[in-house]
């Protein structure tokens, strides 16, 4: 879903707007090389965005703005990632050979079987990654609802900002791991599973050799943990959403709050068992090689293990800076460790360029 006005730098500024704060990433490339040169991150105030749906416009674009102002990014050219799972679709389909115009007919006739929304309202577009065995075109197809696009539009050029690309967040995924993994990583654990653990959804992408083959969003995320505090403890949602990431303040958590926190674990992994299983036996694929997770929740005690344990499988935190060099100007511990388990996905968004 590209939507050019005009030429300036090649590389966009990356921008994720989630449930709880705005993040914009700006990286450049040089080869092989990739640094990340400017991040800065915005807090939203609550009920900003609610089932991906922009409720305090001002508010929001007042935070986008100060994210561009704190981290001294004059490029104003961006790339804006889209999620949903009631606003956006992302599917991998084949098709046979023929003409260009029998293919696309193909593609889009496919798209719509999975549309959660009608294909009269979407913008979508697709990418032919190759030949399957049997001599078909194995194609990736994304779409996101044409209103949605609107409003995010709206909200960049309210910022001042030009949108040249709008993608999707699952997609930023499969951007990062093939700047991070290697072609030996990918071949010995060729289905990687990558476990986005957000506010509101948890989302999950599934990598073939690096090729993105399924995914899902799971409406279940850290915000129903934090809301299962505030209401067990009688307390406010910025209280419990606290207690939730630092506990007593040194790395404590009270018995009761982690028996809340385990119980709605329990609740989403048993639904990322569920699809991913219910995935594999439908495809007739092998089982899950490597899992990988990210997100705001991904630090959550006892996440890692009670994952690992359902899918039996290794599970580790992504690192999306693990072949990445960061400009000396935003060096710091805390911002550090904010893009490591945060920014992965302004970080994807920021690996696209112009010309794609």
């Amino acid at each position: 879903m590209k939507i050019i006005f005009k030429v300036g730098a090649n590389h966009l500024i990356g921008i994720d707007v989630g449930f709880s704060s705005i993040k914009v990433a700006e990286v450049i490339r040089s080869g092989k090389k990739f640094q990340l040169v400017n991040f800065a991150y915005e807090d939203l105030p609550e009920g900003s965005i609610i089932d991906a749906e922009i409720h305090q416009l001002p508010e929001v674009t007042t935070a986008l703005i100060n994210c561009f102002q704190k981290s001294g990014i004059k490029n104003k050219n961006v790339v804006l990632g889209l999620f949903g799972p009631s606003s956006t679709m992302f599917k991998k389909v084949e098709i046979s050979q023929g003409t260009k115009d029998e293919m696309e007919d193909q593609i889009f006739w496919e798209a719509e079987q999975y549309l959660p929304f009608d294909s009269e309202d979407a913008n979508i577009a697709y990418h032919m990654v190759g030949e399957n065995e049997g001599g078909g075109i194995i194609v990736i197809v994304a779409a996101a609802k044409k209103e949605m696009v609107k409003v995010y539009s709206d909200l960049v050029e309210m910022s001042g900002l030009t949108p040249h690309v709008f993608d999707l967040n699952l997609m930023s995924i499969s951007n990062l791991y093939e700047v991070t993994a290697s072609e030996d990583e990918k071949k010995e654990n060729p289905n990687t599973l990558f476990v986005d653990f957000g506010g509101q959804y948890t989302k999950l992408m599934l990598l073939k050799e690096g090729i993105p083959v399924f995914s899902r969003e799971i409406n279940l995320g850290g915000y129903n943990i934090t809301e299962d505090i505030q209401r067990k403890m009688g307390i406010t949602f910025s209280e419990a959403e606290n207690l939730k990431i630092f506990g007593d303040g040194q790395g404590n958590y009270p018995e009761d709050i982690l028996t809340i926190m385990a119980s709605n674990m329990s609740n989403v992994i048993g639904e990322i068992k569920k699809t991913i299983s219910f995935y594999m036996t439908t495809v007739n694929q092998d089982n899950i090689h490597f899992c990988y997770i990210t997100g705001g929740s991904s630090l959550l005690p006892g996440l890692i293990d009670k994952l690992a344990e359902a899918l039996e499988v290794k599970v580790k935190l992504f690192d999306p800076l693990a072949k990445m060099s960061i400009s000396k100007k935003i060096e710091s511990e805390a911002l550090d460790n904010f893009v490591r388990y945060r920014g992965a996905t302004a970080l994807g968004l920021a690996l696209r360029e112009i010309n794609e």
